[in-house]
């Protein structure tokens, strides 16, 4: 048999199979068969917990600090099922805070005047997600330029 007959064959058959209503409710109302055991085959299966695809990181913006306002806040999602480390480190890789383990829906500030009290310095803030067997996620480094206008 051709190839070409193979194809020929199939859109055929499904043809048929449309124009016959398949698995369409009867218009009495009643219902198929195989609608009928369908519908008592989702039935029998068990709760399935499925584990998170994905964890929200947080985003940062370059930012203004003033006397008013000069703290960085760093939080974790409350959609996440993990705690999140932040460090921030310095141009030169100097670690100039680190957190304990943020849970998710907190959040930690960190005060920039402790290091700087005016100019503008760029910074590293890694996010890095504490998975519930205590190892550590795929961390995210960001970069932002933090301007101290005292």
């Amino acid at each position: 048999m051709k190839l070409w007959g193979i194809g020929k064959w199939c859109v055929t058959a499904l043809l048929v199979v449309s124009l016959c209503g398949c698995g369409q409710t009867a218009g009495d109302g009643s219902v198929s068969t195989a609608e009928t055991s369908a519908a008592a085959s989702v039935e029998e299966v068990e709760e399935v917990v499925v584990e998170p695809d994905y964890i929200v990181y947080p985003a940062f913006f370059d930012k203004t600090f003033t006397a008013d306002s000069h703290m960085l806040t760093m939080s974790n999602s409350k959609s996440n099922e993990v705690d999140f480390q932040f460090v921030i480190a310095d141009y030169d890789g100097s670690v100039l805070f680190s957190s304990d383990p943020v849970a998710p829906g907190e959040k930690v500030q960190w005060d920039v005047t402790e290091r700087w009290h005016g100019r503008s310095h760029t910074i590293y803030i890694t996010c890095t997600p504490i998975l519930a067997d205590g190892t550590e996620g795929n961390s995210s480094t960001q970069e932002i330029l933090i301007t101290i206008d005292l």
